[in-house]
């Protein structure tokens, strides 16, 4: 857009009202006429100053190429021709932090094709704020910046893939649960994922144990045993806290294992704790034991030899229900109660000794090979079944203290042939027999000698 300057208005009226020679002074540029003629004289005068978007005017001149300026003398007619040049202008990229990445110069109208990039960690550079296409004016631009986005995966032991999950830079990412393993302590994760900076794989990190253990009661209980020794030795303590415990199952169909030493501080081995150990050869309890749960040893074929504590107070159903190699079991005057079927089917066993106050239900039904039984004076009741098809006893001795036999208690006993106690519990003991039923058993109750 060209202009017309107030000032060189006010100029030209001045020099036509002056007298003297005038020449006449014409202003062009690409050959349009930018302002009205103007007359001059003998003296210098200010000549125009055009404006054009995009330009910068360098000056007049005239054909051949002098240059006038307003210490120019006109001394005759002149046109003068406006020279011009293409605005530079400054294009400053700007980072994150307003620090100056580069500084460009660049001719009005004209873009950067080339733009400069910028770099920032953990960011994806996306561009920059402003066009740079067709650049008018002085410009700051600046760069803009997205998080990176990484992928974390976490997988376990033998890399398959528990959890994925896309994670800012910098951000912390969530873990799943940590697998369990067997026989093994989860101690924490391969990598730190609190700060992620880039695609990472994390996998658990373990510690190989023997025993995977369970709190209660002030102690430890023996959860599952992870080892493959053939003789286990379970400790009295774990960090200072005592082993009070066996837990159900805990070594459950192990055909390994053939001896175990228990700790002092035992007190209890839950149902089926050491069910189906079929190498399991010889056990002795400790003191302090307290219970022994149902099945807890049941289908131990090769166990030859059980020897009980005085401290042991109960015995659960089929405890040692086909332990088919035991020749002798002791039951001390400790054992208050006992569950059915303890020692049911223990076909080797030829000596009992209880002294336990209560002989459970089929306690020692079918041990086929039982030949000495001694029943101690603490027994006060045998249970139905008690001695079901033991039959290879042939006398026994039934203390006074005994109040109470139950149905069956000799029934399929064919070898027995007495049954004696006391002369003075005599006929109590025939009135006990006269009230219960007895099948395929034939012997005399008779006084002791």
């Amino acid at each position: 857009m060209r202009k017309l300057s107030l000032a060189f208005l006010v100029l030209l009226l001045f020099l036509t009202a002056c007298g003297g020679e005038k020449y006449t002074v014409s202003f062009y540029s690409d050959g349009e006429k930018l302002f009205p003629d103007i007359e001059v004289g003998g003296e210098p005068v200010n000549l125009p100053l055009p404006q054009m978007e995009g330009r910068e005017f360098l000056g007049w001149h005239d054909e051949a190429g002098r240059k006038y300026d307003d210490n120019s003398i006109f001394t005759g007619n002149t046109t003068l021709y406006a020279q011009w040049a293409k605005k530079v202008l400054t294009v400053k990229f700007l980072d994150y932090d307003d620090s100056v990445i580069e500084a460009m110069e660049v001719e009005y109208g004209t873009g950067i094709d080339d733009p400069p990039a910028a770099e920032r960690e953990g960011y994806e550079f996306i561009g920059w704020d402003q066009p740079l296409d067709n650049i008018t004016g002085d410009l700051i631009v600046r760069a803009r910046y997205q998080k990176r986005a990484y992928t974390v995966v976490f997988v376990d032991w033998e890399g398959q893939v528990l959890a994925e999950a896309t994670v800012l830079h910098g951000e912390a990412a969530l873990s799943p649960e940590p697998p369990e393993r067997a026989g093994y302590v989860f101690l924490g994760w391969d990598k730190n994922f609190e700060n992620i900076t880039s695609d990472i794989v994390i996998a658990p990190v373990y510690e190989r144990i023997d025993f995977k253990t369970e709190y209660a009661d002030g102690g430890y209980y023996i959860g599952a045993y992870y080892g493959d020794e053939e003789t286990v030795v379970i400790p009295n303590e774990l960090d200072g806290i005592p082993v009070i415990g066996i837990s159900a199952g805990a070594f459950q169909d192990n055909l390994r294992i053939k001896n175990v030493v228990f700790p002092a501080s035992l007190k209890e081995i839950a149902e089926r704790a050491f069910y189906n150990c079929r190498s399991l050869t010889k056990i002795e309890f400790p003191e302090g034991l307290e219970v022994i749960g149902a099945e807890a040893f049941a289908d131990c074929w090769a166990l030859t030899e059980a020897v009980f504590p005085a401290t042991l107070s109960h015995i659960g159903d089929l405890a040692f229900y086909n332990c088919d190699l035991i020749a002798e079991i002791v039951l001390p005057a400790s054992l208050k109660t006992m569950g059915a079927g303890v020692f049911e089917n223990c076909t080797r066993v030829e000596r009992a000794e209880i002294h336990a106050e209560i002989i459970g239900v089929q306690a020692f039904s079918g041990c086929s090979m039982l030949k000495e039984l001694i029943i101690g004076d603490e027994v006060r009741k045998i249970n139905p079944h008690a001695f079901f098809a033991c039959s290879s006893l042939v006398e026994v001795y039934i203390p006074p203290s005994v109040i109470a036999i139950g149905d069956h208690v000799f029934s399929w006993c064919g070898k027995l042939q007495s049954v004696r106690t006391d002369l003075d519990n005599l006929e109590n003991l025939r009135s006990m027999f006269e009230q219960i039923t007895l099948i395929y058993a034939n012997f005399e109750i008779e006084p002791r000698d």
